[in-house]
């Protein structure tokens, strides 16, 4: 047992603000400055400014190729079910080879795109069409978007913070700062 506590490492906890205003942006940029020197010293990294801009650019490609799959739901019918949406979130917020992610999330959305030109679709028309917003909205909850379409609806946005919203927070890939850039928008998610 007392190996176990030995081989204990602290967690960072960083201390998101309860307020949004310019001593919040101040705090939270702070914190993400406590975080990178945790980061670097517990990992033996150096995370550069240059580093900083190439992972927002990427995470910024990320989420539009994730848009690019949803905004496929505005097509009438849907080509892609509420069960797939969420599925693809989920799945792909957790692939550590992101240029991977990205280009299957963008041939998929081509493909699908294909097939809802050529008429195939697994909606029906005239599904009713269903915005499911609230928190969480994930996988554990997946029983609502499944007993939404098994009721004959077509759940076609997830406005949640796994969903929509997660592609909502572009970062500024050119902002002088990159980190007060990163606490602004990470301090702006609803």
């Amino acid at each position: 047992m007392y190996e176990l506590l030995a081989a204990y490492k602290p967690v960072f906890l960083l201390q998101l603000p309860q307020v949004q205003n310019d001593d919040a942006l101040a705090y939270w940029r702070h914190q993400f400055e406590l975080f990178i020197a945790y980061l670097e010293k517990e990992f033996n990294v150096s995370i550069t400014e240059e580093k900083l801009r190439d992972a927002i650019k990427l995470m910024n490609r990320e989420r539009m190729a994730l848009k690019a799959v949803m905004d496929l739901a505005k097509r009438k019918p849907s080509p892609i079910t509420g069960m797939e949406l969420l599925e693809i979130g989920f799945k792909t917020s957790f692939f550590p080879d992101k240029e991977k992610g990205i280009t299957m999330m963008l041939e998929l959305a081509e493909e699908l795109g294909k097939m809802a030109d050529a008429g195939e679709t697994g909606v029906a028309a005239t599904a009713p069409r269903i915005l499911l917003t609230g928190v969480p909205v994930g996988m554990g909850s997946h029983k609502v978007v499944r007993l939404i379409e098994e009721c004959g609806g077509s759940v076609v946005c997830l406005d949640n913070c796994s969903g929509y919203k997660r592609t909502r927070v572009m970062i500024d890939e050119n902002a002088a700062d990159p980190l007060t850039e990163l606490a602004k928008r990470y301090l702006d998610i609803p």
